[in-house]
């Protein structure tokens, strides 16, 4: 495994840390894993799994953001909600 210094968008970075949280595993773990199955999809390996229904609500297409409680708590900030 190599170290090195990137840049990532403060949301997507909070997003993989909630979800290393939730996983117990490490943050550099699960964004690796993540990139890999980006990069996968994006070279056209693998097809993209379409949203599966789950209780009976059929998910809104991936538009590239994650929501986290951080991000709305944000947004809230921002418009003074």
């Amino acid at each position: 495994m190599r170290t090195a210094t990137i840049d990532i968008d403060r949301h997507v970075f909070a997003a993989a840390e909630a979800l290393a949280k939730k996983e117990g595993r490490p943050v550099g773990q699960v964004a690796s894993e993540l990139l890999r199955e980006a990069l996968e999809v994006k070279a056209g390996q693998v097809a993209p799994e379409p949203p599966r229904e789950l209780y009976g609500f059929r998910p809104l297409p991936r538009r590239g953001v994650v929501v986290t409680d951080d991000f709305v708590n944000e947004l809230r900030d921002e418009l003074g909600v």
